[in-house]
């Protein structure tokens, strides 16, 4: 680490520095300079170096590219990386839930007569367990198992005791995947659901739907995000996205899936709900973030989101419900934003402007 007195240096060239080069003294721009005049990143130093000798602008968007390039997580790498270990992590759990259950059924053939009329049913749940596709099916088996072993004599006691540890080795192997799925599937910044888990639930959305269920879908993104990520830097961006992530599933509460879609961005699947119910959720979103007080660093900030609802209806793929609520937000967008604006919304804004 530095010490003191190199740390004063570094300061009295850096602010000049940053004003000869009309660079805004920023957080991240102050971040970026202060490791180049540090010098103990070297790929930071022989970058800038190479901007300086060929006199380039540090404009804003130069200005943050490089902050992303040093210094910003690339999330999205990190969840794909993330979301293959849980798959691999799943695949083994899978794989001893089998190994479990094949040793099993060896111990208790080996010590039953396969002759008798117990050893040759047993011997039909092992040609079984070759078709079965997940822990319900295995459940399924043991449980037909358990119940046959409750028939035999008293001898069989100690079959049936490990029939009920498999049972509850199962339990423990299902939580460990469920949670392996749950974590493969929740966004790394906000907690919230991510775009893997909203495509996948989309499509079951649109299959309840088809039974007859009521289903809908919301669209929310923040107003001018990339001005107030320009204004306070990435980190106060991110925090920003938390809260508005926590007012959302806040009120979504128990009847919705809240997703952050990606970006600034989120996806709400609204079960049980039809197009006005989706879009009085929505409405109330958007009241309670303006009606937050963002003071950062002294400075006010107005942070306001627009919405974009649509009903999901028989028939539909996922790609049309997705259009008709971006389409919806759309028009969210281009109606002053801070508002919430529906399908019907957008089928008449096209009529008019057809007309």
């Amino acid at each position: 680490m530095h010490d003191y007195v190199s740390t004063q240096e570094i300061v009295r060239q850096l602010i000049p520095f940053l004003a000869k080069k009309e660079i805004p003294l920023t957080p991240e721009n102050y971040r970026l300079w202060f490791e180049y005049f540090l010098g103990k990143k070297e790929e930071i130093r022989k970058r800038l170096d190479q901007l300086l000798q060929s006199d380039a602008v540090f404009n804003s968007e130069l200005n943050d590219s490089l902050y992303t390039e040093f210094f910003v997580r690339d999330l999205h790498k990190e969840s794909a990386e993330k979301v293959q270990a849980e798959i691999d992590a799943a695949e083994k759990l899978g794989g001893k839930i089998s190994d479990m259950v094949v040793s099993l059924m060896k111990d208790i053939l080996a010590g039953i007569d396969s002759t008798s009329g117990y050893g040759e049913k047993l011997t039909k749940y092992q040609a079984s367990m070759k078709s079965v596709s997940g822990i319900d099916d295995i459940r399924n088996v043991i449980t037909e198992i358990l119940q046959e072993t409750q028939k035999v004599t008293a001898e069989s006691s100690k079959i049936h005791k490990k029939l009920e540890k498999s049972s509850e080795d199962l339990d423990t192997l299902q939580t460990k995947l469920l949670e392996a799925k749950n974590e493969a599937r929740t966004d790394n910044l906000t907690k919230l659901w991510n775009r893997r888990f909203f495509d996948e639930h989309l499509q079951s959305s649109i299959n309840a739907v088809e039974k007859g269920r009521e289903y809908s879908l919301i669209f929310i993104d923040v107003d001018h995000f990339k001005k107030f990520n320009d204004a306070f830097g990435h980190v106060i961006g991110d925090k920003l996205l938390m809260h508005i992530a926590s007012e959302m599933r806040k009120h979504a509460r128990q009847n919705a899936h809240v997703c952050r879609y990606g970006g600034e961005e989120f996806g709400i699947i609204c079960m049980d709900s039809d197009l006005d119910r989706a879009a009085t959720l929505a409405e109330t979103i958007r009241k309670e973030v303006k009606s937050v007080d963002f003071t950062i660093r002294g400075k006010k900030a107005d942070v306001t989101v627009s919405a974009g609802v649509t009903v999901i209806r028989p028939g539909d793929s996922p790609k049309n419900v997705v259009e008709r609520a971006d389409t919806a937000l759309y028009l969210a967008k281009n109606s002053g934003r801070d508002n919430v604006k529906t399908e019907n919304d957008a089928k008449s804004a096209a009529k008019i402007a057809k007309n």
